[in-house]
C-alpha cells in the first residue's frame, strides 16, 4: 500500500501563506490567491498520487478541522493527542512541538510507502524521518511545503511529478548541503 500524508490542513496556515503570498504579489486579490491555491494544490494531489494508487490521509490536531483549500477528500483523517490551544502555547514559549510520530504512524496503518508533505516543513520532515528510519520507503514531496504558492508560479512547474522545478546549479549545491544524510528528503 502506498500513502500520501499532508500535515495540518488547515485554515490558520493556508491563510498565512497566502496573505504572507499576496504582499508580495499584490496583483491579485486574497480570494484568487486562495482559490488558486485550492485548484492547483487539488490538482497536484490527484495527477501525482490519487492516479497512481496512494491512499490520501490528512494528520490534524486532535480539534482541528480541514480547510476547505484542500479540495480532495481523504481516505483516512490522522488526529494527533495534542490539541491547538497546547500546540499554540508551546509556540509562544518559544518551544518545539511535533505531532506523536508513532502515534500517527499506527493510525496511518500498513504501508510500504510514504509521501508526505503539508504544514510545516519541520514537522514533515520529523514524521518523514520516523517512517524512514521505522523502515518505511519514504520521501517529502517538497512542492507541497508551505513555499507551494511560491513553487507553483515557477515556470516548468508540473502537477503531475516530483519535483517538478528546475533548478539552478546554485540552488542545486545549497539544497545539497541541506539534505545531507536525510535520504527522505529529494537529493537532486
Amino acid at each position: 500500500m502506498k500513502s500520501f500524508l499532508f500535515f495540518n490542513p488547515v485554515d490558520r496556515y493556508f491563510d498565512i501563506e497566502i496573505t504572507n503570498y499576496n504582499h508580495t504579489h499584490r496583483q491579485e486579490s486574497i480570494d484568487t490567491v486562495g482559490n488558486r491555491y485550492r485548484d492547483k494544490l487539488a490538482q497536484c494531489i490527484r495527477q501525482r498520487y490519487l492516479r497512481n494508487g496512494f491512499s490520501i490521509h490528512y494528520a490534524l490536531l486532535n480539534d482541528d478541522h480541514i480547510s476547505s483549500k484542500m479540495a480532495v477528500p481523504p481516505d483516512k483523517i490522522m488526529r494527533s493527542s495534542m490539541n491547538s490551544l497546547a500546540q499554540i502555547a508551546l509556540e509562544q514559549e518559544g518551544e518545539e512541538y511535533h505531532m506523536d510520530n508513532k502515534e500517527l504512524l499506527s493510525q496511518l496503518g500498513p504501508t510500504d510507502e510514504i509521501m508526505v508533505s503539508g504544514f510545516h516543513s519541520d514537522c514533515v520532515d520529523y514524521f518523514a524521518e520516523f517512517a524512514y528510519n521505522s523502515g518505511i520507503k519514504t520521501m517529502v514531496d517538497d512542492d507541497l511545503l508551505e513555499n507551494f504558492l511560491y513553487w507553483s508560479r515557477q515556470p516548468g512547474f508540473r502537477t503531475d511529478i516530483f519535483p517538478s522545478v528546475k533548478l539552478s546549479e546554485e540552488q542545486l549545491v545549497m539544497i545539497r548541503m541541506g539534505r545531507a544524510g536525510k535520504p527522505w528528503l529529494w537529493q537532486h
